[in-house]
C-alpha cells in the first residue's frame, strides 16, 4: 500500500541520489582541473629551472640548481606542441561542472 510517508521517503531518496550524482560529477571535473594544474606546474618547473630556483624549490641540491632553460628552435617547437596539448586537455574539463574557486 502506498501512503504519504512512502512517497516522501522515495522522493527524498531520489533527490539525495540526484544531488550526490551531481556532486560526483563536479568532483570529477574538479579532480581533472586539479590534476591538470598540478601537471602544468610540474612541467613549468621542469622546463624553467630558473623558476624552481626563484621559488626556492631546488634548495638542498635538488636537480634544477645551477641549470638554465633550453634556448633553441627545437625547444621552441616542443614548447608550442606542449602548449597545444595542454590547451586540448583543458578543453576536455567540463567548466559548467566546476564550483567555488575552481
Amino acid at each position: 500500500m502506498l501512503n504519504r510517508r512512502h512517497v516522501l521517503l522515495t522522493a527524498g531518496a531520489s533527490l539525495a541520489m540526484a544531488s550526490g550524482a551531481a556532486r560526483a560529477q563536479a568532483g570529477s571535473a574538479e579532480a581533472q582541473l586539479k590534476s591538470f594544474l598540478d601537471d602544468l606546474f610540474t612541467q613549468a618547473l621542469a622546463d624553467q629551472p630558473e623558476l624552481a630556483t626563484s621559488l626556492g624549490l631546488d634548495a638542498g641540491g635538488k636537480p634544477p640548481k645551477f641549470k638554465l632553460s633550453k634556448a633553441s628552435l627545437a625547444e621552441l617547437a616542443r614548447s608550442k606542441r606542449q602548449t597545444a596539448d595542454d590547451l586540448a586537455r583543458a578543453r576536455t574539463i567540463d567548466r559548467k561542472a566546476l564550483t567555488g574557486m575552481s
